[in-house]
């Protein structure tokens, strides 16, 4: 059976999840209560770090879950291979249908504070309507690699076990160096009061 995809494609796609997952990682550590004191005492840097994450974290979940069949995403992906594997695109669309309350959050948060201003209502309104939470983020960020690593493994364009460890790798490299720059921060801070 021939395949669908292509392995540069879907390799593409692998570095998107990459980016996507190490941008959410960076986003949680810096939310972290044991943070509070750093993040008080630099507010605007935080607050304009902080808020452009959960911008790109919203940008980039539609990025990877658009269904328009013009654009690149794990969903155009898992249909260009359900002509050669029909059980597993069927099992990565079922999969991404049960994230799809969370995904509409991120789509209506996207499509009207950042795609688009919603001219009728402030985005702090539109926030406080959609209720996104961290679990909801850490969902969807759960399942791109879940749904990328499948398609991968049946373009030829990785292995399982590689491709999680990839995953993780990044996830770990890019957790130490926000934790380092915190505490390089945080005893900035120190030196600076005394």
């Amino acid at each position: 059976m021939a395949m669908a995809i292509p392995g540069n494609m879907a390799r593409e796609m692998v570095d998107e999840v990459i980016e996507f997952t190490r941008s959410y990682t960076i986003w949680r550590e810096l939310m972290e209560k044991s943070h509070s004191i750093i993040r008080t005492t630099h507010t605007d840097f935080f607050l304009t770090v902080t808020n452009s994450m959960v911008l790109a974290f919203c940008v980039g979940t539609y990025q990877l879950f658009d269904k328009n069949s013009r654009t690149k995403s794990l969903c155009r992906l898992i249909a260009d291979l359900r002509p050669s594997d029909a059980a597993l695109a069927q099992r990565l669309d079922s999969q991404i249908k049960g994230q799809e309350p969370i995904l509409e959050i991120l789509f209506h948060i996207r499509n009207n504070v950042y795609g688009h201003r919603n001219k009728s209502k402030h985005p702090r309104d539109i926030f406080a309507d959609a209720k996104l939470t961290p679990a909801m983020m850490k969902s969807v960020v759960q399942l791109a690699p879940e749904v990328v690593s499948a398609v991968a493994v049946a373009s030829g364009a990785g292995k399982p076990d590689d491709l999680q460890m990839e995953f993780r790798d990044h996830e770990r490299y890019v957790l130490e160096d926000t934790r380092e720059v915190l505490i390089a921060l945080q005893n900035c801070t120190s030196e600076c009061l005394s």
